[in-house]
């Protein structure tokens, strides 16, 4: 199944065939704000729910609306974290501005699944993976070999 995401709400639209080319990945459950992670006009944009983080090369992030090509302010940390006293069964992602202020946090059980949130704060912290996914995302990549290069 592929979806069609919608950038102005974070709503999403459900397809049976994917299309050709693809921008980005989400994460999509129905207790849980969508969460997507996607190429637009060169940038690499975290949204979560309606809210948008461009994440730089520098790591650096600028929130709210979708980019017009503004330079992103200084600094945004993704972390993923074991959850005291949970005998390592809980994980917390947190989106942190660079003076310390939380911008999103969510406690969740670890699965037998591939976990998207510490794939997503391990490939975050590495401003080589941000580059190259917000070139190549805003130009479209093929599912598979979106799937593939997420996976590694």
């Amino acid at each position: 199944m592929a979806v069609q995401w919608n950038i102005e709400n974070g709503a999403w639209v459900s397809h049976e065939e994917a299309p050709a080319l693809v921008h980005g990945i989400a994460l999509i459950r129905p207790s849980f704000a969508n969460i997507c992670l996607y190429g637009h006009d060169g940038s690499l944009i975290l949204q979560i729910g309606a809210v948008h983080h461009v994440l730089a090369e520098t790591g650096a992030v600028q929130t709210g609306a979708v980019p017009t090509g503004a330079p992103a302010d200084a600094g945004i940390a993704i972390k993923c974290s074991r959850v005291a006293l949970s005998l390592g069964f809980r994980r917390e992602i947190a989106v942190k501005s660079a003076h310390g202020s939380a911008l999103f946090t969510h406690q969740y059980w670890i699965g037998s699944h591939p976990d998207f949130f510490k794939l997503l704060a391990d490939k975050s912290a590495s401003a080589d993976w941000r580059a190259l996914s917000a070139r190549t995302w805003s130009a479209g990549v093929s599912s598979a070999q979106l799937r593939e290069s997420w996976a590694r």
